[in-house]
């Protein structure tokens, strides 16, 4: 029985997306058996060492030409029923759209469960209640891109179930830390253990949380300074972000200046700098977690993480 055009299609796309995966960082694992909608299965690879993060694609192969170089995104119509089998995985799918005369050879991803949540459910309330919906596949989202960012892009992805549970470990700490904010002593340890979810703080291409790693760096460097006992210098108070006017520069109602602090204030800054580095950790957990946000964001701001 002859192969028709979608088989071979279907066997190029396969090809060329594994193909374009560095083999140092992903690996493609065995599938004993077909699962539904799963047509490839990797584990990311970190310096050599297997991650136990997964991603699964869904390939759509196709003979369409390349997207042309004004488009913002590839407009791809999907049948609702797969969409819903999507939402019941706890491991990111990826749609792929990979046009395979394409030269040179490139594929286009979607993150179908982020774009479900940010995309769909707000601009699109009823979908499903349709037989199909339309999707739109930014541009950007392409591999290889210039730099590899998008490589690590999907790195990124990849670790999202282990960063929600570790969105529920900080949840647990910043709970906690209301009862322990008036004692550096227990509050150092609380800014070293929130240090540890390296899901989230050790993600050095996400922007977001190492903007939130200076947070708990200063607070850890505050608690640090109140357990030596002395009087912070200005140095040290400007170092856990508090913010002195220089003496040549004279702001009226701007911030204190240095030479004009008592000891007492130096310790109230200090411990409001502790407290406070705290508090913002408990926003980062509602923000994680706040897809309204997130539409906003995407709408305004083009910022998504789909």
């Amino acid at each position: 029985m002859a192969r028709t055009r979608q088989h071979v299609i279907e066997t190029e796309s396969r090809r060329i997306v594994a193909s374009l995966l560095p083999a140092e960082r992903f690996v493609e694992r065995d599938q004993t058996e077909r699962d539904y909608g799963i047509d490839l299965s990797v584990e990311c690879f970190d310096a050599g060492e297997p991650s136990g993060a997964y991603l699964f694609f869904q390939l759509k192969g196709t003979d369409d030409p390349s997207p042309p170089a004004d488009a913002k995104s590839i407009a791809f119509d999907m049948k609702v029923n797969s969409l819903k089998r999507v939402e019941r995985f706890a491991t990111p799918v990826l749609l792929v759209w990979c046009p395979v005369q394409a030269v040179p050879q490139r594929f286009w991803f979607l993150w179908l469960q982020s774009y479900i949540r940010v995309v769909l459910n707000y601009e699109n309330p009823g979908w499903r209640n349709q037989e199909t919906v339309r999707l739109h596949i930014p541009v950007e989202n392409v591999i290889p891109d210039a730099n590899g960012h998008n490589l690590r892009r999907l790195r990124h992805i990849a670790g999202h179930p282990t960063r929600v549970e570790q969105f529920g470990q900080l949840a647990r700490l910043t709970h906690e830390a209301p009862f322990i904010w008036e004692d550096p002593a227990k509050l150092g340890p609380f800014f070293e253990e929130c240090l540890r979810l390296d899901a989230i703080f050790g993600d050095t291409e996400w922007r977001w949380a190492k903007d939130q790693r200076g947070v708990v760096e200063k607070g850890l460097r505050a608690c640090q300074i109140a357990l030596r006992g002395i009087d912070p210098t200005d140095d040290e108070l400007r170092e856990i972000g508090w913010v002195l006017s220089d003496k040549k520069i004279v702001v009226p109602g701007g911030p204190p200046k240095a030479e004009d602090l008592t000891w007492q204030d130096r310790w109230k800054f200090l411990a409001y700098a502790a407290q406070h580095c705290a508090q913002l950790l408990l926003n980062m957990v509602a923000v994680y977690f706040d897809d309204r946000l997130r539409h906003t964001l995407w709408k305004t701001e083009g910022d998504h993480d789909f």
